[in-house]
């Protein structure tokens, strides 16, 4: 699901609740068969718990050396706004640089549009998966 500010009440009252504990709304590192994997958690997220995430994944993922990071992106019912879907673009352009490969769950309909368009600000590829388990073993092939 993906609103822009003036849809957002009609858009949350629709909502699915989270499953408990799968969705944290934070940025993490986490040990995946031996790799490390960055997860920017979007899952459920309204467009403020967005930006919150994105501030905290950026001063974490400009640490690592170019080119090495492995990110996860699940944005699994999360609704944007205008101002979260321009911080995504920021977001993403700024930590290209540090980005070895990237993959990406829950973006359908108006969400997928939203990655295509973040896809031509970066330049980057987009691996999109079903499951978090199929993207974080996509990630550690690269």
């Amino acid at each position: 699901m993906i609103a822009v500010a003036d849809t957002e009440k009609k858009e949350a009252s629709r909502r699915v609740p989270p499953p408990s504990g799968e969705f944290t709304k934070t940025f993490r590192f986490v040990n995946y068969k031996g790799k490390q994997i960055g997860i920017v958690d979007f899952g459920y997220t309204t467009p403020e718990e967005a930006i919150a995430v994105m501030v905290e994944g950026q001063a974490q993922i400009r640490k690592l050396p170019p080119k090495s990071a492995l990110i996860l992106t699940d944005a699994t019912h999360a609704v944007y706004s205008r101002d979260s879907a321009a911080a995504l673009k920021a977001f993403s352009r700024g930590n290209t640089p540090y980005i070895k490969a990237s993959a990406v769950v829950g973006v359908e309909g108006v969400l997928f549009i939203l990655m295509q368009a973040v896809i031509r600000v970066t330049g980057r590829h987009y691996h999109v998966c079903k499951t978090r388990a199929e993207a974080m073993e996509w990630l550690i092939s690269q």
